[in-house]
């Protein structure tokens, strides 16, 4: 088509050696931009990016990253979050839980669609390396909780889109380090034109005496320390983005991809080696039509990914690969296609509407075994669609918003789950399904400034992917029978620029978090656990966050976080105790000519809080324990050089 002119080309790559064997200190993130654009459901609206209050159909929350002062973990950024739960068992090592998505994660993310800079990041499992990731590599996260197969394909636990454009490309320079408690060194740059043993799977006993030890020997298994416990991590990522007019109402967008991974991890009961190449594409045909008092958007595409993987599993001699035990080819790919519609009617009535087809099929070659035979498993799903209904009121200087959800997800196994830990294949593993259904009603009054939500949701989940882990560390999954989760979400935001000579802005905010998560019919064995609280998802959470700027520079961002008790099996017989987390931060800025210097100085757990963090859900032999940082410090400088514009 001589008319398809290409607007935007967008090249990108990430190449990060990650080398895990510390826990390092856990910080706070946060901070907010005047401006954002919600993308995710084909919303390119326009709004002022209080995170959780995008006055669009679908609720989106906004995490801006942009000018971040701290940068040493990305931890309570994204649990600032009212349903939204991000844990460090060692540094980088992410494990993220969106409204109680985490019991399919002994580590790493799955069962959340992650994106970058329109580039998928989940692999065509539903598998993703999170800990590649540092501040500067996005400027926003926009957040969806819930099922998003009606766009994004499989998953039930939510969506995260990453973008590092989100203001335009400025052609820059950025470097920073941090150095801090517990031996932290991070050193990011960015351009634009471990010593100790990891702590963890412990027993109460052991985490009450020593919870800075790292496993000791049990039985016939080795210490963490004898078996030199790690993982050692390469990604490669490098994917094109391309924008096209067609015409002044219709736009596509195409984006593909190529990845590789590699992954060691010498374990207490093995040595894991996976070479994981994989490429892909998406591409989507946007309308988009205004007419007097009605706006009209339709959004049809489609998303491929393909993968060969290997893994290769091997006896661990003292941190060293051994006799082999396996070694499995894994084909595997997914494909989903979609369709969304928008209507807006006079600014006053949203809806959005969609759905889509999603298949995904495994197939592992155990090389080790002769003959060698092939296991393969075709999930195929039903349509899954969404349907957003809502309504927005003006009354004098104050906005009122209401609306109503309902969407249906499906999410298969990862390949970690179907060829866990054990060296089963678990071909027989069924994907999970479910309806979720919510509401939410947001007010914004006093000029903007202040901005309170609340949201109430029932989800139910069917056949829910569980984890189980043996005497031996070992992880293994299985299906649940169900899951009713019930839930509500909170927050409030204030934001003021002060009229005086000294201060320059303030702001406030508080998200609460209440859930009731149940297993509803739920027998294994001669084990029933049928109306048991669901583990790893405390019951309350609350969190308040204050930012402070001045006019000659100066900075201080404070933070406290609360979590109630968490279960950590599903009998309910063993729980991690409540605890309270308090931060703070001082900075200062100053622009001189071109370069930008930020000096910071901070310590979190101010309290001296000793608690687990990533905890081992459904552990053998009650090793359910790994202890986060005590009371730490950190500090650090960062340039940053933009060039003017013409």
């Amino acid at each position: 088509m001589k008319d398809m002119k290409p607007i935007l080309l967008l090249f990108s790559a990430l190449l990060i050696h990650l080398s895990t064997r510390a826990q390092e200190n856990i910080t706070t993130d946060h901070q907010t931009l005047d401006s954002i654009i919600v993308r995710a459901f084909g919303q390119p609206i326009s709004k002022t990016a209080i995170p959780g209050l995008c006055g669009c159909a679908i609720a989106t929350t906004i995490l801006p990253y942009q000018d971040f002062s701290t940068k040493t973990s990305l931890l309570n950024g994204l649990n600032t979050v009212a349903g939204v739960r991000m844990e460090e068992r060692s540094p980088g090592s992410y494990r993220l839980s969106i409204r109680g998505s985490s019991l399919r994660s002994p580590f790493g993310v799955r069962n959340i669609k992650v994106y970058w800079n329109n580039i998928p990041i989940t692999d065509p499992t539903g598998n993703t390396y999170f800990n590649q990731f540092a501040w500067n590599n996005f400027s926003t996260i926009e957040l969806y909780k819930g099922p998003a197969g009606s766009m994004y394909g499989a998953g039930t636990g939510g969506l995260l889109i990453l973008s590092n454009f989100e203001n335009g490309f400025k052609p820059g320079i950025n470097a920073e380090y941090v150095t801090g408690s517990y031996n932290l060194h991070n050193l990011f740059i960015s351009g634009r034109f471990g010593t100790k043993e990891t702590p963890g799977a412990l027993t109460l006993a052991e985490f009450t005496a020593n919870p800075k030890m790292a496993r000791p020997t049990a039985g016939a298994f080795p210490s963490a320390e004898a078996a030199k416990a790690g993982i050692y991590q390469k990604n490669i990522l490098t994917g094109i983005s391309g924008q096209f007019n067609i015409a002044s109402f219709l736009k596509n967008n195409t984006t593909v991809y190529g990845a590789f991974t590699q992954i060691k991890n010498p374990a207490i009961r093995n040595y894991e080696r996976r070479s994981e190449p994989s490429f892909g594409g998406r591409s989507s045909f946007n309308f988009n039509k205004r007419f007097t008092k009605l706006q009209l958007g339709f959004i049809a595409g489609a998303e491929f990914q393909q993968g060969y993987f290997n893994t290769q599993v091997s006896k661990n001699k003292n941190g060293n690969p051994d006799t082999l035990q396996t070694n499995d080819d894994i084909n595997n790919y997914s494909l989903s296609v979609f369709v969304q519609a928008n209507v807006n009617i006079d600014s006053k009535w949203f809806i959005n509407g969609g759905l889509s087809s999603n298949k995904t099929k495994i197939a592992i070659s155990r090389l080790s075994r002769y003959p060698v035979t092939e296991q393969t498993r075709l999930y195929r799903n039903e349509i899954t669609p969404l349907l957003v209904i809502g309504r927005s009121i003006t009354i004098k200087k104050s906005g009122l918003y209401w609306s109503v959800t309902a969407s249906k997800g499906f999410s298969p196994p990862t390949i970690a789950e179907v060829l866990p830990s054990t060296g089963v294949i678990s071909t027989d593993l069924e994907a999970e399904r479910g309806w979720n259904y919510e509401t939410t009603i947001r007010l914004t009054t006093l000029r903007n400034k202040l901005k309170v939500e609340a949201t109430a949701f029932y989800f139910k989940l069917n056949d829910a992917l569980v984890q189980r882990r043996d005497i031996s560390g070992a992880d293994f999954f299985v299906n649940a029978g169900d899951m009713k989760q019930r839930g509500i979400e909170l927050h409030a935001d204030f934001k003021s620029r002060l009229g005086v000579d000294f201060f320059k802005s303030i702001g406030l905010r508080s998200d609460v978090t209440l859930n009731k998560f149940r297993y509803g019919s739920f027998v294994k064995g001669v084990d029933d656990f049928s109306g048991k609280k669901v583990p790893s998802v405390p019951s309350t959470v609350f969190t308040f966050l204050v930012d402070i700027e001045c006019r000659n520079g100066l900075y201080l961002n404070s933070s406290y976080y609360s979590a109630s008790s968490i279960f950590l099996n599903d009998a309910n017989t063993a729980k991690a105790a409540p605890y309270h987390l308090l931060g703070f931060q001082l900075g200062f800025k100053k622009l001189i000519k071109q370069v930008l210097l930020n000096f910071y100085a901070g310590a979190d757990n101010l309290l001296n809080e000793t608690y687990s963090l990533g905890n081992d859900i459904n552990a053998a032999a009650n090793r359910f324990y790994n202890a986060a940082p005590l009371r730490n410090y950190y500090t650090g400088i960062a340039l940053q050089w933009i060039k003017k514009a013409k």
